[in-house]
């Protein structure tokens, strides 16, 4: 056994995401037979154009026939075998036709694959309806289920009372599935293949990961929220009816903005000492909305995942009896919202839409052109604690020391981009504040010069380094490329001496049926997505009551790094959704947002940027690294930590699946160009299906996949077995470009169990790398490859 050197610090805690169906409910819409029908004619046919093609090269380098009747005869069968049809009688063969002694072997042969070919293609014409009959059925029982429905409520309300009320009504009974049959689909889909959080349609667990954490080992709960845009509105409704000198002024982060002579300046100035009430009421309105000056009775701050706490605690802080009342009303509502089945959860929305319009909340108005995730109202989180994870301290190392040059990559390709960042910001700032300047304020530097920059990781040299070792192992057209750890270790720079931490958020995919396997890290791993920083400690934690155990385990997560910066967090004015990040370093940088009550805050005045992105408090010289970044990597801050991400390689039509050592990084990918799929003009369903399955499985794409449309934000799961996931594919990429990916791990897959069957699953770890200072090696026979 090796040693292994452990470079990277894994979090105790982790959070689990199953699906919240089964996989049960995808497998009734498919018919592996009929796919099987699909690879019989396809293989027919394959058969049949090899010995077509050296039939005809054969007839074309034989001597030319002089006598008529075997030029007929010649004619007819070369006619049969273009047409790919079975000859009347044995043909003439051609001089030089190899496989094949005599004409009569050859027309048995070829008769005989010829009648295989139409056999299957028949029972294939007759099983599609039959298919399409009880993947109908089956949807029908689906739609009919409370909890399905209850489901659909939770994603989109207002489809019980048009797509679902249309099949229910009026079953289809159509050649092929309609519109509303692929609408359902895509919702079946979405709720058994992806691991999405929402209640529990998806719910949340957590995992220890190497050690215990009773403060994690929380009671199953179904709860309700409020949407957090709706909190912040109502707050903005009481500002313009409560007597303004009662609400605490303090300066805002915009006023760092303001020139130093500006009488703006002078009046929050003068509210911020106390002296609000010599400023006009409208005026004070005016600098809280604009982030100049802040009433903080009155403040949302977006890193709490319950908005409906805010609202409590600043009704009780205000002894306002409207507010708490209103507050009473809501926490109640969405606590039956929770607990309600379809219909109920259908009231308890139209209650709360109807109370925010009373007071004054437009909620039209932010439904209209925003995303869904950030226009409901009400929504629910549910904690499952059946899906929980107990990673041994072994099997974390285990399966963190498979994962070392793969978390290596990632923050090598990271910190690659990074580092341009800052040498485009250092461009940039000395263009704008001259070559000698050694500082500048932060408000002045957010003020004129960019501080997010593209800069994609296949691009870097790591990347183009990764791409070139995955082509000179492959061989053109197998479908995985294994590499050498070592191989890729050789390609990466030291990370060593990079001054900044390095934090990545990978979720990981466990391709086993055994829990034992996963827990003792052992199974098979699949990487998922690779997220910047922080990214599993936000909402995901929100059923973790105790936050001062989470903060102290974080914390002492980061103690051990030696980088002299201090990360801190960085409070925004908005959000997105329910997306949130909580507050567990000691203090927070006020951009554009409040930090959470109790942190210490740091004001943009009083932070000087230098010209390479460091930055320093002026007050006491403490350097600082705000937790700045794009989640997925996608763009990098010279302020802020390296986002960190595996690059993609890809390779042109077809992408192999690439494994270094045993730990799958990326799937098989293969790329569809506009219209590749459609079928023929007048295709009748079952040919359409028939024709869409058999070019992906000519290409080699498995039965299980994920195609992502362009300008589609998320990929949709499809089985090639299924007439109504593979309309539904036809449907989305009608004219454009296709991305297929496989899907990995399959039901076969699946580790996660619970009453209702076997669930799909990914764990988001978070994970920060050593410095060679602090980095251990387990000792000799500790952990097994």
């Amino acid at each position: 056994m090796d040693d292994v050197t452990r470079s990277w610090e894994i979090l105790p805690l982790a959070v689990v995401r199953p699906t919240g169906f089964p996989t049960d409910l995808l497998a009734a819409l498919a018919d592996p037979a009929l796919l099987d029908l699909v690879d019989a004619a396809r293989a027919d046919r394959s058969a049949l154009d090899a010995v077509a093609d050296a039939f005809e090269q054969a007839s074309r380098e034989a001597p030319r026939l002089e006598d008529a009747d075997q030029l007929r005869a010649a004619r007819t069968a070369y006619r049969a075998v273009k047409r790919r049809r079975a000859p009347a009688e044995p043909p003439l063969l051609p001089a030089g036709m190899p496989g094949f002694r005599t004409p009569e072997e050859f027309a048995r042969w070829w008769s005989t694959r010829c009648r295989a070919r139409d056999t299957h293609l028949a029972a294939l014409d007759a099983r599609y309806p039959q298919t399409l009959d009880r993947a109908r059925r089956h949807i029908d029982t689906a739609l009919r289920s409370p909890r399905l429905r209850e489901a659909l409520v939770l994603l989109t309300p207002e489809i019980l009372g048009t797509t679902v009320a249309a099949l229910l009504k009026r079953p289809p009974t159509g050649p092929a599935p309609n519109q509303n049959e692929r609408k359902a689909a895509a919702f079946l889909q979405r709720l058994a293949a992806k691991c999405e959080t929402n209640a529990f349609a998806g719910p949340i667990a957590y995992a220890e990961v190497g050690q215990a954490l009773p403060w994690a080992d929380t009671a199953p709960v179904r709860r309700g929220h409020l949407a957090f845009w709706a909190v912040q509105a109502v707050l903005d409704r009481a500002l313009d009816r409560l007597a303004p000198g009662d609400l605490g002024w303090r300066t805002g982060p915009a006023a760092g903005l303001l020139p130093a002579d500006s009488p703006v300046l002078r009046a929050v100035r003068q509210a911020a000492a106390g002296r609000a009430g010599a400023i006009a009421p409208a005026t004070l309105r005016t600098l809280h909305r604009k982030n100049l000056l802040w009433a903080t009775r009155l403040l949302a701050p977006t890193s709490e995942p319950d908005a409906l706490r805010l609202l409590r605690t600043a009704a009780t802080d205000l002894d306002d009896t409207d507010l708490t009342a209103l507050a009473a009303l809501l926490t109640t509502t969405a606590a039956e919202f929770a607990d309600a089945d379809a219909d109920g959860k259908t009231a308890a929305v139209a209650r709360t839409t109807a109370l925010l319009t009373d007071h004054g909340v437009d909620t039209e108005r932010r439904g209209k052109g925003q995303l869904y995730a950030d226009r409901v109202v009400l929504y629910e989180e549910d904690h499952d604690p059946g899906f929980r994870v107990r990673f041994t301290e072994a099997g974390a190392a285990r399966l963190f020391g498979r994962l070392d040059p793969v978390l290596d990559l990632a923050a090598a390709a990271g910190v690659e981009a990074w580092q341009l960042a800052r040498k485009r910001f250092t461009h940039a700032w000395r263009q704008q504040f001259g070559p000698t300047a050694a500082t500048a304020s932060l408000p002045e530097v957010l003020r004129t010069i960019p501080v997010s920059t593209p800069a994609p990781l296949a691009q870097t040299g790591v990347g183009r380094r990764f791409q070139g070792l995955v082509q000179a192992a492959w061989d053109g057209a197998s479908t995985e490329v294994v590499l050498d750890p070592a191989d890729v270790r050789a390609i990466l720079p030291d990370l060593d001496d990079v001054r900044a931490p390095l934090l990545i958020a990978p979720d990981l995919h466990f391709d086993s049926t055994d829990r034992a396997e996963v827990e003792s890290g052992r199974a098979p791993v699949v990487v998922g997505e690779f997220h910047w920083g922080f990214q599993g400690l936000g909402n995901l934690c929100c059923f973790i009551d105790d936050r001062g155990a989470l903060a102290r385990t974080t914390r002492q997560w980061l103690g051990h790094d030696t980088h002299p910066e201090e990360l801190v967090h960085v409070a925004t004015g908005a959000r997105f959704g329910k997306l949130c990040y909580l507050e567990l370093l000691p203090r927070t940088l006020e951009l554009s947002g409040p930090a959470a009550p109790g942190q210490g805050r740091l004001q943009a005045e009083d932070i000087d940027v230098h010209p390479d992105g460091d930055m320093v408090q002026r007050s006491t010289g403490q350097s600082l690294m705000p937790l700045l970044g794009d989640a997925e990597a996608a763009t990098q801050s010279p302020l802020g930590p390296p986002g960190c991400a595996l690059p993609r390689v890809s390779l042109g039509a077809l992408t192999p699946r690439i494994t270094i050592g045993d730990v799958v990084v990326q799937r098989a990918a293969w790329q569809l160009e506009p219209g590749a799929l459609q079928p023929p003009d007048g295709a009748r369903p079952a040919g359409r299906y028939r024709h869409t399955v058999d070019t992906l499985r000519a290409l080699g794409v498995p039965r299980r996949l994920f195609a992502a449309v362009q300008g589609e934000r998320k990929p949709v799961h499809v089985d090639l077995a299924s007439p109504h996931l593979v309309e539904l594919l036809l449907a989305e990429a009608k004219d454009r470009p296709v991305r297929v990916t496989e899907m990995l791990p399959t039901p076969e897959g699946t580790w996660q169990r619970s009453e209702h069957g076997r669930h799909l699953c990914e764990i988001r770890f978070s994970a920060r790398r050593r410095r060679r200072t602090d980095q251990t090696t387990d000792e000799p026979g500790t952990v097994e490859r």
